[in-house]
């Protein structure tokens, strides 16, 4: 799938401004960071443990839309015993009818997401609610006939659903859980491009602005085509067969996606050499953050897009102006500068600090190679001649 996606990549990137050492060492390790150029759909098969309680409580009630989301999974989620241990063989509809007639609350992210402690090791089956079956005597009253026990079991994730709850209702996405839009619209192509509103914003913007020599023409990628099966035209975001859209939505995501309350596109930040807001500009916020660091600094470097060595020409080559510009953005390189507990300085820029001043450096020419990919390092480089 690679060669696929970097026949496209190298195809537009020019046009649609992948077109600096700068601009491609952040655009490469910023999707490399998402994606790993392994797989342009979201997996949703989350464990327990990383799944954000915002959207996951760690202890509610299971409610009408949690049992309709899964009503047809309860049976791999949950079991019932009676008072010696023996599981009690239930249906979906029967769990469903327990559940909710007996009120149980659970941690809402080990039903959706892997109940496991590590890679391997699952949690231990769980009581969540001990309740007994009862009848009327001859006076009116309850006597207990049989007590019986809920239990949350060993459980695998469950994609569909968990995305659709994860993102219902966000970024776009409308109608809630059950609608599945979180799903359909989930994180998709090289960029893994989310949510119902980003779709219909890069399906407009290739209305207005064609690839070259893309014959399709418009395609409305928020168009649902058969709602029961969730099928639709986001599909061709994740089709691994034709990653012409899964790298176009990057491209344009790149030059004019989500500002994320920064004032600026995700271009413009690479432009800046600016790793932590670039981060922002993609995700949404700062996951992954220290995955993209470092993967911007070995963009950065000689094994990469050679950004040192293109600061390096121009304090050589340049204006008086653009040797404090470039003296600037290096000593901003160099700070120690900490965001979610990252450490976002390059020491490559204190080393270049202290060379600019050494023997005169040979003007190196860019023969405008393709970017190739190394892809057991995703070290991404250009090569150059003297």
């Amino acid at each position: 799938m690679v060669k696929k996606i970097l026949i496209y990549l190298n195809k537009y990137r020019k046009e649609f401004k992948v077109d600096t050492c700068l601009r491609k060492a952040h655009f490469i390790a910023q999707v490399g960071a998402e994606t790993l150029f392994k797989s342009i759909l979201e997996s949703g098969s989350y464990k327990y443990i990383s799944s954000p309680e915002k959207y996951f409580s760690t202890n509610q009630l299971i409610d009408d839309t949690i049992l309709n989301s899964l009503e047809s999974k309860l049976s791999q989620i949950f079991k019932i015993t009676d008072g010696n241990n023996k599981i009690l063989i239930k249906t979906n509809a029967e769990l469903k009818q327990i559940i909710k007639a007996q009120q149980v609350t659970a941690d809402i992210r080990q039903l959706y997401a892997q109940r496991k402690k590590d890679r391997t090791t699952y949690l231990e089956d769980e009581i969540l609610k001990t309740y007994s079956i009862t009848r009327k005597n001859e006076k009116g009253e309850d006597i207990d006939l049989e007590r019986n026990i809920v239990l949350l079991k060993r459980g695998n994730a469950f994609p569909i659903e968990f995305l659709s709850r994860f993102y219902a209702d966000r970024n776009g996405s409308k109608g809630g859980e059950l609608s599945r839009e979180g799903f359909m619209f989930c994180g998709r192509g090289v960029k893994q491009l989310t949510g119902r509103g980003n779709y219909e914003a890069f399906s407009k913007f290739r209305k207005k602005y064609p690839f070259p020599d893309d014959p399709k023409g418009y395609i409305d990628f928020t168009k649902i085509t058969d709602k029961e099966s969730l099928k639709g035209n986001f599909e061709l975001l994740s089709d691994e067969e034709n990653v012409i859209y899964a790298v176009q939505s990057a491209l344009w995501y790149f030059q004019k996606g989500n500002q994320s309350g920064t004032g600026k596109y995700t271009v413009e930040w690479a432009d800046e050499d600016n790793v932590q807001f670039t981060t922002k500009t993609i995700n949404g916020g700062y996951n992954g953050l220290e995955k993209r660091n470092d993967f911007t600094k070995k963009a950065r470097g000689d094994s990469g897009f050679k950004v040192f060595q293109h600061y390096l020409q121009i304090h050589k080559n340049g204006s008086k102006e653009q040797k404090e510009k470039v003296l600037k953005q290096l000593e901003y390189l160099n700070e120690s500068r900490v965001e979610e507990k990252v450490e976002l300085r390059d020491d490559n820029a204190e080393q270049l600090i202290k060379r600019l001043k050494d023997k005169p450096i040979k003007k190196l020419k860019s023969k405008g190679i393709p970017i190739i990919l190394n892809k057991e390092t995703l070290i991404f480089k250009m090569e150059y001649v003297k």
